[in-house]
């Protein structure tokens, strides 16, 4: 009797292994495998295995650097509109500066925020702008409600 790596006999009825042997792969001389053939073929599919367990820890890499480059988009973003803010405000200062209206240092008061935001609210009616308590407003002033308005 030849040696075969595989169960036969009482073991294969009685149901403990599968009904049949696992297929053998014939080589061009007909021959089955040697162990020292099948040791490497077990080799090249560990190896195999390897490969995928490393292909999936580099899915995972990826997703993670995906994951960290979406946090730092969002941040990117959030700090985009902060200087768009900023950048408009600096605007509106500098507007103001140019008119002659406030020195670079000065911070707004509460009451010149007030002032402007009332400023604006008459600019966006139309109205013109008055100074003190005669009524009439000056001819800088005229000059500025039509550059609002667009006429000049």
């Amino acid at each position: 009797m030849s040696f075969l790596p595989f169960p036969t006999g009482p073991l294969i009825t009685s149901g403990l292994y599968n009904a049949t042997p696992p297929p053998f792969r014939r080589y061009s001389s007909g021959k089955l495998p040697t162990i020292s053939r099948l040791l490497k073929e077990l080799s090249l599919e560990l190896e195999a295995l390897e490969k995928k367990r490393t292909s999936r820890s580099r899915e995972e890499k990826k997703n993670e650097l995906r994951e960290e480059i979406s946090k730092l988009e969002e941040e990117f973003a959030d700090k985009r509109q902060a200087l768009g803010r900023r950048y408009f405000r600096d605007r509106r200062r500098r507007e103001d500066i140019r008119r002659g209206r406030r020195r670079e240092s000065e911070p707004l008061t509460e009451e010149e925020i007030e002032e402007e935001r009332e400023e604006r609210e008459r600019e966006i009616r139309g109205e013109e702008l008055t100074e003190g308590s005669d009524g009439e407003a000056s001819e800088e002033e005229r000059e500025l409600t039509r550059l609002a308005r667009g006429e000049i």
